[in-house]
């Protein structure tokens, strides 16, 4: 059997493939290799990086289509769905939208299943041919039509289990240079993510991941992430590394156990983590090669984030961003604009709070509501069927609140302080990563 795994792309990112929106399906890659494992044909394209699905299509003659896409694509995925349909090939649809809401994407997509949840074994056991009403953390349709949801897949305890993603399947060349969010990578450099845990046992109301991982972390062991910096190194020389978790840093201990594991493998590498984090973790990743990381820090109004249970304080925020400059390591941020209850003295907040925490690099994102968010509940009459293209973390038709994301951006990156910094740690990629922003948000508003 012929398998085609297709990242589904309508141009969401839009130009923020130049600061770091191209990045590899990670996900689909841990399904490719899954599948491989068991003899299955599979081939993956990331539509995001030019891959053309119809080619593909046409070329591979696939049995089965595994669609993973993101809320704002889902219209794409309508014609990919259509396009499949017409050459043969049964579909099945994954990703967030999925997870969140499997019946309704298979009705939207007019597919025959949907994955829930960690997908892994569901996606194996429908290729296998498993019955359709047997297989946990699945949606089908039926030959009358109906669709039905099955009950939701116990999660995988053992994540050693997994074999690592198969990224012989994709062209990494043309994920090279590419700077991931701030880190800085040389031209044809290439740089892969490793999920070293998966899932958050925090309740933000903004946060979807709990839709498919619930709302707790399972951990791989040093070892098994130990053998897949040093294969990467091996079998394709990449020495550049992002810890994809969402919370890189849940157990502190574990953390410098990894961190003692790879300090002589020779790499850099980057994180995402939670602020409040001992200063003895810092210095232990400093010293293991680590160079950026990244915090959620959302909004400067603490009104904003207890209003959002984001479970930290403006006195936590400031601390961390002082102890990480402590140790030398690079800082990023990330914030919100229009979350709920956020007035302009709320915005004002943040900027302050930026200022005062002066991060190396500032992200800044539009609220938006997706499905398997709490805060979905109180937003999805907006989302009707055929209206998710409206639904983007970087574009937003409401003219008061691109207002305030051109001021927040403005105020932050437009000043003295800020320029000091940057020329402190100049280079050539941080000049070009820096203008490449200015391009991108600054001028054009992030499209």
């Amino acid at each position: 059997m012929k398998i085609l795994l297709v990242r589904v792309d309508n141009d969401v990112m839009g130009n923020m493939k130049n600061v770091g929106g191209r990045h590899q399906p990670i996900g689909l890659l841990y399904i490719a290799s899954m599948l491989e494992s068991r003899g299955f044909e599979v081939k993956v394209i990331d539509e995001m990086v030019g891959d053309i699905f119809e080619d593909a299509v046409r070329e591979f003659k696939p049995d089965v289509v595994g669609l993973g896409t993101v809320s704002p694509c889902v219209e794409r995925a309508k014609y990919l769905t259509k396009f499949a349909h017409d050459h043969g090939a049964k579909v099945i649809v994954g990703g967030p939208h999925a997870s969140a809401i499997p019946e309704r994407a298979i009705a939207e997509l007019d597919c025959e299943a949907a994955c829930f949840g960690e997908s892994e074994w569901t996606f194996l056991e429908y290729c296998q041919g498993k019955t359709l009403s047997k297989i946990d953390g699945l949606a089908y349709r039926d030959k009358k039509g109906k669709v039905h949801k099955n009950k939701t897949r116990a999660l995988e305890e053992n994540l050693d289990n997994f074999p690592f993603p198969a990224r012989h399947l994709i062209d990494l060349s043309k994920y090279a240079g590419t700077v991931q969010f701030g880190f800085v990578c040389k031209p044809g450099e290439i740089t892969t993510q490793i999920n070293s845990s998966r899932g958050c046992p925090f309740t933000c109301t903004f946060c979807a991941d709990h839709a498919t991982f619930q709302r707790r972390t399972r951990y791989r062991s040093t070892d098994n992430i130990v053998a897949e910096v040093k294969m990467l190194k091996d079998k394709f020389g990449i020495t550049s590394i992002i810890f994809d978790d969402v919370n890189f840093t849940t157990e502190e201990d574990r953390v410098r156990e990894i961190c003692y594991a790879i300090k002589d493998l020779g790499i850099r590498w980057s994180c995402q983590l939670r602020v409040k984090i001992a200063e003895e973790t810092l210095l232990a990743m400093k010293d293991s090669g680590c160079e950026v990381v990244s915090f959620g820090v959302e909004s400067g109004s603490q009104k904003v984030l207890n209003k959002v249970r984001k479970g930290i304080t403006i006195s936590m925020i400031e601390s961390t961003f002082h102890t990480a400059r402590k140790v030398g390591l690079r800082t990023k941020s990330y914030f919100i604009v229009g979350l709920p209850g956020e007035e302009w003295e709320d915005l004002e907040e943040s900027v302050a709070l930026a200022k005062r925490i002066n991060p190396d690099y500032l992200w800044l994102s539009f609220f938006t509501p997706v499905p398997g968010a709490e805060l979905f509940e109180n937003y999805k009459t907006e989302y009707k069927e055929g209206a998710w293209d409206g639904l983007l973390y970087f574009y937003n038709k409401d003219p008061e609140l691109n207002k305030k994301y051109k001021y927040f951006l403005k105020s932050f990156y437009i000043r003295p302080e800020y320029f000091a910094s940057f020329m402190r740690r100049f280079s050539i990629y941080e000049a070009k990563y820096l203008y490449d922003m200015g391009r991108t948000f600054l001028l054009k508003g992030g499209f």
